[in-house]
Parts: C-alpha cells; structure tokens; sequence
C-alpha cells in the first residue's frame, strides 16, 4: 500500500506541475500530501486501487489526445469517488 500511496502523489503531482498553472502548483501540493492520502487508502479494497490505477490510465490516454472534456470528467469522476470514500468511517 505504501508504494501505491507514492507512486499515486507522485503522478499527482507530476499533472498539477504539468498544467502550468503557477497558482494550482503554489496551492495543490498540500491536497495531495502523503499522509492525507495514505489515511484514503487504508479503505481502499483491491478493486477500489483497480480503479484509480484505470483512471489514471484513462488520464494519461485523454492528455494524449488533447481532450480536456474527457480529462476534466475523468478527474472530476476520480476525485469525488475518493472524497465519499474519505468521508465514510
């Protein structure tokens, strides 16, 4: 789990630097410390890392065709599943 929570901020990180936007890169880091989301995957079931390792997948193929509609769902999609997973206890 530990490898996974990395490599995840890792990629993470790598988009929010590659979108040039100064002001996401000054305040995003924060909202994907490791220890925040470390705390996440602790209820991540296998499927559940499945699916983010797709969607991250499905990621990298919408900014290879230059699709932010498809990368904009696909966040959006990414971000809320994983909020109503840190929100159950």
């Amino acid at each position: 789990m530990k490898q996974f929570s990395e490599e995840n901020t890792a990629f993470h990180r790598q988009i929010i630097f590659l979108s040039g936007n100064r002001q996401l890169v000054a305040i995003a880091p924060p909202l994907v410390d490791l220890a925040l989301i470390t705390r996440t995957y602790r209820k991540f079931s296998d499927e559940r890392i499945r699916k983010s390792s797709s969607d991250h997948a499905d990621l990298v193929q919408a900014f290879r065709r230059r699709d932010g509609m498809w990368a904009e769902a696909i966040m959006r999609s990414h971000i809320l599943s994983s909020v109503e997973l840190a929100s159950k206890d």
